[in-house]
């Protein structure tokens, strides 16, 4: 069984990938403005877009999503701080699709 997609999930997919392909990070709020989200709003899109990711053994695009003050994602994200550095680049080396989620 899977769960359904929450609200808006295409839209912060889109803004994720139009950041990596600029090789750069991107900011809850900075995400949230642009799909019209509350900044804690994009907290289950971006949850269920790292299953997504996770689940077919792709770089965890929901990495670059960062504090804007730590540069870091808030705590609990999946992916080990250690590692953090290491998934963004993976992130930024990998060709996303435009209709990764369909």
């Amino acid at each position: 069984m899977s769960l359904p997609m929450p609200w808006k999930t295409r839209d912060v997919y889109l803004e994720l990938r139009r950041y990596a392909k600029k090789k750069q990070v991107a900011s809850y709020s900075q995400i949230a403005s642009k799909v019209g989200l509350a900044n804690q709003s994009v907290r289950l899109p971006l949850y269920y877009i790292w299953g997504f990711c996770h689940g077919r053994g792709i770089p965890h695009i929901s990495a670059i999503a960062v504090n804007k003050q730590t540069k870091m994602p808030a705590q609990g994200y999946p992916v080990e701080r250690a590692h953090l550095v290491q998934e963004q680049q993976r992130v930024f080396g990998h060709k996303w699709p435009a209709n990764l989620l369909d």
